[in-house]
């Protein structure tokens, strides 16, 4: 009974309060309800930043490593001349691994030039992403055919003068109505007739690459127009896929790592003149960035709750 009583007086006296000062109920229960929906949308937009920032890092691929000549991030007081001695990525070095790699599913060998020039007739576009890579390509990034099809195996090995374009590409060089599957398209004097036409992906939040501005021909087409040497030429990398029982990918690096010591002849006290890299490294880097946008989105959606108690 006294439980009931307590109850009953607080309604009561809260009931009281409400009816006998109208004007300051409206008032706080307006700052109330304005203080939900702005921690609501505040936090909404925040969530919303959040998934375009790892949507424009998706290129970045998962459950996948790089071996490269430089690492993605660097530390305080590093020697980057130490980096500058190392070599590129080999050909011969992915043909090595590809031999005798028992962890990987699936890899890629590639080069980008970057800012190409892409032609065809009288109409040309710029800044292009030119792709020369192996067949593991489209196993390991987002790439989604809509005309025509992928760079086939035969293509891949014999450097076929063949190409996959992107949406940006194909506006630009061809009728709205216009099929680009067949015709040619002329990149540094050299033709390549277009094979594929992949999906369009639009802008990314943090601009990076977009396969609407990118063009993907054989690794061994690309070595006709640039050159892929040790310490110079274009910069190469190799990418590699691991299998789903293997956590971590820990034993895929293991044996990436030791393979590419022997293959270039390390001995045991000497450091790696190579880069393993892991894409998860941006992303938790990043992780912070997050942590400070979602205290900014509820010290912006509690702010209007402090107006309430004024009313």
């Amino acid at each position: 009974m006294i439980i009931i009583r307590l109850v009953y007086e607080s309604f009561r006296f809260a009931w009281n309060a409400l009816t006998q000062n109208p004007l300051r109920t409206i008032l706080s229960l307006t700052g109330v309800t304005i203080g939900i929906f702005a921690i609501i949308a505040a936090l909404t937009v925040v969530d919303s930043l959040k998934a375009n920032i790892k949507d424009s890092l998706s290129f970045l691929g998962s459950d996948v490593i790089y071996l490269e000549k430089w690492p993605m991030t660097f530390g305080p007081d590093y020697p980057w001349w130490e980096y500058m001695k190392r070599p590129e990525v080999e050909y011969n070095e992915f043909k090595y691994l590809q031999d005798n790699l028992t962890n990987a599913t699936s890899m890629c060998f590639f080069a980008v030039a970057g800012g190409s020039t892409i032609k065809r007739k009288s109409s040309s576009i710029g800044g292009i992403n030119f792709w020369g890579t192996t067949e593991g390509h489209i196993d390991l990034f987002d790439i989604d055919i809509i005309e025509g099809r992928f760079v086939s195996s035969r293509e891949f090995s014999f450097g076929t003068n063949v190409a996959v374009i992107g949406h940006d590409v194909k506006e630009a060089l061809f009728q709205a109505t216009e099929s680009p599957i067949g015709k040619e398209i002329t990149i540094r004097g050299m033709k390549f007739t277009v094979v594929g036409l992949m999906k369009e992906v639009g802008e990314t939040l943090l601009g990076t690459p977009s396969n609407d501005l990118s063009v993907i021909v054989p690794f061994h087409a690309l070595r006709k127009l640039y050159y892929t040497g040790k310490n110079r030429g274009l910069g190469t990398a190799l990418w590699l896929k691991g299998g789903a029982n293997d956590i971590g990918l820990i034993e895929l690096e293991n044996e990436v790592r030791g393979l590419v010591r022997i293959y270039r002849g390390i001995r045991p006290t000497e450091k790696d003149n190579f880069a393993i890299n892991r894409p998860e490294a941006i992303m938790n880097s990043l992780n912070g960035v997050f942590d400070v946008l979602t205290m900014a989105g509820w010290f912006i959606g509690i702010f209007p709750s402090w107006l309430a108690p004024l009313a």
